[in-house]
């Protein structure tokens, strides 16, 4: 039977990697607050068209495929997911921690966990 390894978090993932910059001149954004997404459901991600509208200030933080994304704004309130499928020129709010885990996929699921712990 394998044996549990003990290692540093910053070994099995990585947070915040990739932002938006104005510079990259999309014409849209599809941003993800974090009110809008509860226990892994998302409610509405908002169509923002650049052309017309303005980008809110803490849409920033880009995402891949199999990202968590949890939110460190009243934590108590569950705003968390990962995200399975993203449209094009996806945003997440600054107030959500993007997670990107670099091991194994049951590692993934241990962080979900860990983080859905009141306490440890």
């Amino acid at each position: 039977m394998e044996t549990w390894k003990k290692i540093r978090l910053g070994s099995a993932c990585r947070t915040n990697t990739d932002s938006y910059s104005p510079k990259e001149k999309w014409d849209f954004v599809n941003y993800l607050d974090t009110g809008n997404i509860t226990n892994n459901t998302i409610d509405s991600i908002q169509f923002i068209d650049l052309t017309k509208e303005k980008l809110p200030s803490r849409a920033r933080r880009k995402v891949r495929t199999d990202s968590i994304v949890y939110s460190t704004v009243r934590p108590n309130q569950h705003h968390f997911g990962i995200i399975k499928s993203q449209p094009e020129n996806f945003l997440v709010s600054t107030g959500f921690t993007v997670i990107d885990v670099i091991l194994m996929y049951s590692m993934r699921i241990f962080c979900i966990i860990c983080l859905l712990k009141t306490r440890l």
